[in-house]
């Protein structure tokens, strides 16, 4: 028989799985005081590549914790 979990516990599970990922916590921390193009994002976070730093954003996009903006 399966276990049930708690809705209480896996929100919690869900939000330590995001924030243990490298560079999450860091773009997050960021992002709190604001927008910043990704090229603000790009220079603050020193160390993290374009790609990783791309996928973040993707990831956080999907999971609707930041949203993007296009200026023409």
């Amino acid at each position: 028989m399966k276990k049930r979990v708690d809705p209480h516990c896996r929100a919690f599970q869900n939000a330590v799985d995001l924030l243990a990922r490298p560079w999450t916590g860091l773009i997050l921390s960021l992002l709190q005081n604001g927008p910043l193009r990704f090229s603000e994002l790009e220079e603050r976070t020193r160390g993290v590549g374009a790609k990783t730093l791309s996928a973040r954003l993707k990831d956080l996009e999907a999971r609707r914790l930041v949203a993007r903006h296009v200026q023409a």
